[in-house]
């Protein structure tokens, strides 16, 4: 667990990325033009974030995680749940909850506004992963602190699941093929690349389905699975006006969440 303290799994993050950004050069699913600047605005955006969380007392889900430890407070820590449990406990309890927010996400107009600006990306791909508005990263963080609390999850069980989430996370964004077959067999356990680029089309009955980051039979609890051969291969990303910011830029991201869109706008 020592190899995941510390920085170490931000770099597994920015590794997967980068590795994301090579191989999308070299056998894309979808051929696009590489803009640096649109990469620029997503990773700035992902930076933003920790920053804002970092900031704010009792929200950093790892700081809860040290004081619950401390204080034997949460389930875990009250019944002695060994590592070789508690961890891998943790990373799905975790993606549960992340699959939860993703949700309300979507369905709560007030928190749409906070992840639009994930979902108004026209090219899917590994820089997509990073875009998220630094308000939605303070949101989920906000979200699942009590249940870290109440849980008692442990720090270790935090960090195998924010390196294990975010490089999952990547790979569902790639813009890289996979053997259809292999997406049809992983896709009954776990999201494929197919199944998350659905959720990302302009279609807005799609983005209400694939919910899911790594698993993905909280889709099918909750009845909003589609499988990987219901993309349909010239399908459009992004968001139809007028939910789709008028522009592509940095300050337009960032105060996209007070931007009420309006009928006829472009």
């Amino acid at each position: 667990m020592d190899l995941l303290k510390g920085w170490n799994g931000v770099y597994f993050l920015i590794a997967a990325v980068i590795a994301g950004g090579v191989l999308e050069r070299f056998i894309p699913w979808r051929r696009m033009p590489f803009d640096p600047w649109r990469w620029a605005r997503a990773g700035l955006l992902s930076v933003y974030g920790v920053i804002l969380v970092a900031a704010i007392p009792f929200v950093s889900d790892f700081a809860l995680a040290f004081l619950a430890e401390k204080k034997d407070v949460g389930l875990f820590n009250m019944i002695g749940a060994p590592a070789a449990l508690s961890v891998p406990a943790t990373i799905v309890v975790v993606d549960a909850i992340a699959f939860s927010e993703h949700v309300l996400l979507h369905r709560v107009s007030l928190l749409w506004r906070l992840h639009r600006a994930h979902h108004s990306d026209v090219m899917v791909d590994a820089s997509t992963a990073l875009r998220f508005h630094p308000f939605e990263t303070l949101f989920r963080a906000a979200f699942e602190a009590p249940f870290v609390l109440a849980l008692g999850l442990p720090p270790e069980g935090l960090l195998a699941a924010f390196v294990v989430l975010s490089v999952v996370n990547v790979y569902t964004h790639f813009n890289v093929p996979l053997p259809r077959g292999l997406e049809r067999a992983l896709a009954p356990v776990l999201v494929t690349p197919r199944m998350h680029r659905l959720h990302h089309t302009t279609d807005g009955a799609s983005q209400r389905l694939n919910y899911g980051t790594m698993f993905s039979f909280w889709d099918r609890l909750a009845r909003t699975r589609a499988g990987p051969d219901a993309l349909a291969d010239d399908a459009a990303f992004g968001l139809e006006a007028p939910e789709a910011p008028p522009r592509e830029s940095f300050g337009q991201l960032l105060l996209d969440p007070f931007r009420t869109p309006r009928p006829g706008e472009q």
